[in-house]
């Protein structure tokens, strides 16, 4: 079975919000949640980026993918400042089109 690219890879057209990014493992917004392939999955505690983040912010974040979850870790100059996780979508895991992504999410 031939797997086909999402429309916005194939368009070129980034989605209105982070939310709609295809494969993608998103914390963040406001009020703050974690999404998992558009579907929320959780909320966010202690990191509210709306508030939090200011001009000289640095934030880094990690993805952490094993056979059954991912796992998104957010640093907020030098601490961490959120983490969660979810399960592995059985139609994310390999081989697939391409390894998950995970969205830091500061706007909303």
């Amino acid at each position: 079975k031939m797997r086909k690219a999402s429309s916005w890879v194939s368009t070129g057209a980034l989605p209105e919000s982070a939310s709609e990014l295809p494969r993608s493992f998103v914390v963040g917004g406001d009020l703050p949640k974690a999404l998992l392939g558009g579907r929320e999955v959780g909320k966010v505690q202690g990191w509210r980026p709306l508030l939090d983040v200011v001009p000289g912010t640095v934030l880094g974040a990690l993805l952490e993918v094993d056979d059954a979850t991912l796992r998104i870790t957010v640093v907020q100059d030098g601490k961490e400042r959120c983490c969660t996780q979810a399960p592995l979508p059985d139609e994310w895991r390999w081989p697939n089109l391409s390894a998950p992504n995970g969205v830091v999410d500061i706007c909303g």
